[in-house]
């Protein structure tokens, strides 16, 4: 299969391996899968998501930009895991602020109102947060009092778990933090984001294919799609696709969705290279 330095960062040996694998039968459910990073990773954190929440009024709580291919998050209440909603302003702690909530309280709203964005995200995308390409931009209103100066401390709440779901690459994000007076529902922050797509591949799970396997015009051969975005663990980027040739039943990817590597099959026989 022709790869590309400019599409996939993986070493030569590792392209090697993937081009020699001999057939695997697999049963339809698996062969029908996608890869799965985020969610496999949100997983391993011992991370269980909220359950989407709508709207409190009227407003969608997301506004998807086709042409650039961007998502605008409305902003997203502190509810935990049981459905409660974390409430109250955040303060200094002095003898004129009882009842206040402290930076550890409003940390742990930040980080709850962030995984409720990254609920709605996975709602509205299928559940696929790899179709993520960038958190661009989090913004977040910290209840709090006058004298409170603290407010991007509790936003880090927000930031670290993106980060720790989305890895650097894809979860480092510009921020604001600003505080105010009082915040709807006596809720302590409220937390709203810009998210960056993946542009959509040609292609699903299951079509059948033709993929350029060598030098000449001619070098075309005829597979199934069985994954998309396939990732080695020593691969940076991952592949668009993964799929079966039909002549003898290996496993081979291609490293970009462009028309020069993978096209609509044809009718007619692909030759396949030597």
């Amino acid at each position: 299969m022709f790869t590309s330095s400019r599409s996939i960062s993986i070493s030569a040996a590792a392209a090697r391996r993937l081009l020699s694998r001999a057939t695997v039968k697999t049963n339809a459910s698996k062969s029908q899968r996608r890869f799965v990073h985020v969610e496999k990773r949100i997983k391993e954190l011992g991370i269980t998501l909220p359950k989407p929440a709508g709207p409190r009024a009227n407003y969608d709580v997301v506004c998807y930009d086709e042409d650039a291919n961007t998502m605008y998050v409305s902003g997203h209440l502190p509810f935990m895991e049981d459905g409660t909603l974390m409430t109250g302003k955040v303060t200094n702690g002095g003898e004129d602020d009882k009842g206040g909530r402290d930076v550890d309280y409003g940390y742990q709203a930040a980080k709850h109102a962030a995984l409720n964005i990254v609920s709605t995200l996975q709602a509205r995308l299928g559940g696929d947060l790899d179709k993520i390409e960038k958190i661009q931009k989090v913004f977040g209103i910290v209840q709090s009092s006058d004298d409170f100066k603290h407010q991007h401390l509790v936003m880090d709440g927000a930031s670290d778990v993106l980060m720790e779901i989305f890895g650097d690459k894809i979860g480092y994000h510009a921020r604001s933090a600003i505080g105010t007076s009082t915040l709807p529902l006596d809720i302590t922050v409220e937390i709203e984001c810009i998210v960056k797509l993946k542009p959509a591949l040609r292609f699903k799970v299951g079509q059948r294919v033709e993929c350029k396997v060598g030098p000449k015009s001619t070098d075309w051969a005829h597979g199934t799609i069985t994954q998309l975005r396939y990732k080695e663990p020593e691969w940076k980027d991952a592949a668009p696709y993964h799929f079966c040739l039909e002549e003898d039943g290996r496993y081979i990817f291609a490293p970009e969705d462009t028309p020069g590597v993978i096209r609509e099959a044809t009718t007619a026989t692909a030759t396949t290279a030597k």
